[in-house]
């Protein structure tokens, strides 16, 4: 393996030098050659000799590189040998050491699979740098993604600059596979989807425009994750028929499992539809459709963007019936199509909301990688010590310091290297962690370590032996020789050295782990602050779910029929106390639909007035009820029941309505500072492009998790086909808005912990390395009287001054830092001083456990023994 090793090193300089060598040779030859021809020789002999005379040159100097550059590759694979043998001889050493590094450099290979999942991977399609996404930029400049199926038409049929371009759009839609209804993400897509995409599928066949139009069969494509998790990955997946809406759809194919459709990365669509199935399947509010389209070779998208313009112009023109008015024909010439290329996917990078997270948490874990190396550097420090003989022995037969630096760096390298391999084992499992506790919106994630991970995790491992490395190599290779090869320590001005840069790298352990306590401190306690927060409603024992009879082709007299069956068998059934239903999620405010009993499932307290009742449907005259806040802001000072809508509501309300009732505020957010202004509206009453979904609530008498079966059945015995959505308990929703706040604090906490017991750890090698050293004096104390506890109080006193050293650094560290939380923190100034007191004392307290071990050691010191050492 070695010779192996060095006849690749050896092979690889070689042909850097003879690039080199045959580029000057030439200029030389034609210098010579020149020079004879000057004298009289004819071009042919001058050239010849020319030739001669330089190659006898240029084997003399190839032959004097080899004899340079082979005792370097030698040099350097000896310092590999030494340092394997090293460690090896000290496998407790290194085995800390390696964990120590694993877990910094894990921490940080997690954080950076996650960055490489949305800000660095291509779309795994064809030539993914020819795609691009088109967008309407409007008149203010803002853009906009959505289009009528018209543009996409006129698009298609009339540019020069594409070669190819499909529509689609995302949405949920109603699944059945043998009786088992589920909803399931879909994407509806033009005919030339696969096609323009260069994706084919792994089972089956994709379809194509001739498989997209009315009175075609209806196919359907699943993903790789949905023919797993459905069909356990059987061919006779491909051809079963499936019901989409009660519609019967074939299956013709599957994707491959790294094709997540417009995305890089993440579960992606279940399932493929062709668009023209779109206004069958769709919510109804999806009315527009994206457009992505493949640039013609050599097409930049500067010049795509102005062909595009042009003809989208064209398509607006025609679409606002001539002759144009002029604000018309001025709005037109103000608006463009913008592509943006799609190398990346859809939508690629991080969402605002989490960039912060994601910074914050890069921030922590570089703190913990920084800790880590302080740690193993002072675990170098107590090993330098020791190797003092050995490195002496070196220095008086001739080895150069330089020269030793360098088999030390090697070592730290080493470490690094063997704490990087481990740390993929821990990166592993910490992205997935990070994947599930980080409330990400959107985020693609995918914790796949490639070679992008693996070259990070490669440079960071060197480039982090070099820093914990390079201190420890510089202090102990300052050897004063007499003392040590006559069997001493080294000399005062060693010891004194290597206690300081010892003492240094514990208390900047210490600060460190201060400050990320002192954030985590601060966020848990904003955290509890903000759970106390009253919602204004009782969110106990009750259950939340989605609906969406809408995608089973209910129309509205159906979809009203539904909800009215549905909550008569739910308020009946046992164990149920109340049940009604919603248009909006309770974290909504401004105006929703509801059905009768819904303050009294939620446990809202109707102040004055009435609350709905079935009586009210479309042929009643319209009602509403107003909140508090809405009661004083419309009508102040006034009794609002009986009186009318202000005009502002009517159009959401489709005309007049008479308020019947008052119902207490609700507090939709933790975050929310106002009052609640909303109006609410019977279901029965809304105009028909506002239904087609909602939320039920069921409050329980029990435990509402045993509720959830039941309540299933009862609903799908009216209609077996309907999919229920994210059944959860109401108090996981009201604590939705928080979730960046409480997993960035468990996150911090975590990290927090980590990094206190690294610097304990630290403190307690510092320490017992420091009883090691001075165990002579101590024997000598304890010879000439000193008791026990003075020796014990003389260690625990220098643990203290190094852990109070570090809080003395800490602290204005954590201030400095903790403002980058302030707008994170609720009823928590970032200088709160419990938390800062907690975490100090906390701190102090490990940091005397730490050194209370080496301070008992040092108590119990046999004098005898004492005078003797050494």
């Amino acid at each position: 393996m070695g010779r192996l090793i060095r006849r690749l090193l050896y092979f690889v300089r070689q042909r850097e030098l003879e690039a080199d060598l045959a580029e000057e040779m030439h200029f030389h030859r034609e210098m010579k050659q020149r020079e004879l021809e000057r004298d009289g020789m004819s071009q042919a002999k001058a050239a010849l000799a020319a030739g001669r005379e330089i190659g006898n040159v240029t084997l003399a100097r190839e032959d004097a590189r080899a004899v340079w550059i082979w005792p370097w590759l030698e040099s350097v694979w000896q310092d590999f040998r030494i340092g394997i043998r090293t460690l090896a001889k000290h496998p407790g050493f290194t085995t800390v050491a390696v964990l120590t590094m694993a877990l910094g450099i894990g921490a940080n290979t997690a954080i950076f699979s996650l960055l490489d999942a949305s800000l660095f991977r291509v779309l795994r399609v064809k030539d993914p740098q020819q795609l691009v996404f088109l967008y309407d930029v409007l008149p203010n400049g803002r853009t906009s993604d959505g289009f009528p199926i018209q543009t996409f038409e006129g698009l298609r049929d009339h540019n020069r600059s594409l070669s190819g371009i499909v529509a689609y759009d995302n949405s949920r839609v109603s699944v059945t596979i043998d009786g088992d209804p589920e909803m399931a993400p879909a994407d509806f897509v033009s005919g030339s989807y696969f096609d323009v995409l260069g994706v084919s599928a792994v089972v089956g066949r994709t379809f194509t425009d001739a498989d997209d139009g009315p009175g075609k069969e209806p196919v359907a494509v699943i993903s790789d994750a949905y023919w797993h998790r459905r069909f356990a990955r059987s061919a006779a997946a491909v051809g079963k028929t499936i019901y989409l809406a009660k519609i019967p759809f074939k299956i013709i194919g599957v994707t491959s499992a790294d094709f997540h459709g417009r995305r890089v990365t993440g579960s992606g669509a279940y399932i493929v539809l062709p668009m023209s199935v779109h206004s069958q399947l769709a919510l109804r509010d999806h009315t527009a459709v994206s457009i992505m389209a493949r640039l013609k070779p050599g097409v930049t998208v500067e010049q795509a963007a102005g062909e595009l313009t042009v003809t989208y112009r064209q398509i607006l023109a025609e679409a606002a019936g001539l002759p144009l008015s002029p604000q018309t024909e001025q709005d037109i010439r103000r608006r463009s199509l913008q592509p943006k290329s799609g190398l990346r996917g859809e939508h690629p990078g991080l969402r605002p909301n989490d960039t912060k997270q994601v910074r914050m948490v890069t921030a922590v874990v570089g703190l913990v990688l920084l800790i880590a190396c302080f740690n193993v550097a002072n675990l170098l420090v107590a090993r330098a010590a020791a190797r003092q003989k050995e490195i002496a022995v070196r220095l008086s037969i001739g080895a150069s310091r330089r020269r030793l630096i360098r088999q030390l760096l090697t070592e730290s390298v080493l470490l690094a290297v063997l704490g990087g391999a481990c740390g993929l084992i821990f990166a592993k499992w910490g992205a997935e962690v990070l994947g599930n506790v980080l409330p990400f919106d959107g985020l693609p994630f995918d914790p796949r370590q490639d070679v992008a991970v693996l070259a990070f995790t490669a440079v960071v491992s060197v480039l982090t032996g070099f820093l914990f490395g390079l201190a420890p190599a510089l202090t102990a290779t300052r050897v004063d020789l007499n003392p040590v090869l006559q069997g001493n320590d080294g000399g005062a001005d060693a010891r004194r050295q290597r206690h300081r840069l010892a003492k240094s790298l514990v208390i900047a352990q210490v600060a460190l782990s201060l400050a990320l306590l002192i954030g985590a401190g601060l966020l848990i306690r904003s955290v509890a602050r903000l759970l106390e927060v009253e919602p204004g409603f009782d969110a106990g024992k009750v259950l939340a779910m989605d609906a969406y009879p809408v995608l089973l082709g209910y129309d509205r007299p159906a979809e009203l029929r539904f909800y009215r069956d549905v909550l008569d068998r739910l308020n009946a059934t046992p164990g149920v106390r109340s049940a009604s239903l919603s248009r909006l999620r309770i974290t909504k405010g401004g105006y929703d639909l509801i059905a009768p009993r819904y303050f009294e499932t939620l446990g809202v307290n109707l102040v004055r007035g009435r609350d709905f009742s079935f009586a009210d449907t479309s042929a009643s005259p319209k009602v509403a009820i107003i909140s508090e806040s809405t009661a004083r802001e419309s009508f102040p000072d006034e009794e609002p029941i009986g009186k009318r809508l202000p005009v502002r509501f009517e159009r959401i309300f489709g005309g007049s309505a008479e308020i019947v009732g008052v119902a207490k505020d609700l507090k939709r957010s933790v975050w929310q500072l106002g009052g609640d202004v909303t109006v609410y509206a019977p279901y029965a009453q809304a105009p028909p492009e506002q239904l087609g979904q909602v939320d039920l609530f069921v409050r329980a008498a029990g435990d509402p998790i045993d509720l959830i079966p039941l309540v299933r059945q009862q609903i799908q015995s009216v209609e077996r086909h309907l999919a229920l959505v994210d059944i959860h308990l109401l108090t996981d929703e009201v604590q939705r808005p928080i979730e960046s706040e409480r997993s960035t604090a468990i996150l911090l906490s975590c990290f927090g912990a980590i990094a206190l017991a690294l610097a304990s750890i630290g403190l307690y090698g510092t320490m017992a390395y420091a009883v090691g050293r001075r165990t002579r004096e101590i024997g000598i104390r304890v010879a000439l009287g000193a008791r026990s506890g003075d020796m014990l109080w003389m260690v625990l006193r220098e643990t203290l001054s190094l852990a109070l050293a570090g809080v003395a650094i800490g602290v204005p560290v954590a201030l400095a830092g903790t403002r980058l939380l302030s707008s994170m923190l609720f009823g928590v100034a970032s200088t709160d001083v419990l938390t800062f007191s907690s975490v100090i004392t906390v701190m102090l307290t490990v940091s005397v456990m730490a050194g209370y071990i080496p301070a008992r050691r040092a108590a119990h010191v046999d004098p005898m023994i004492a005078l003797r050492y050494e």
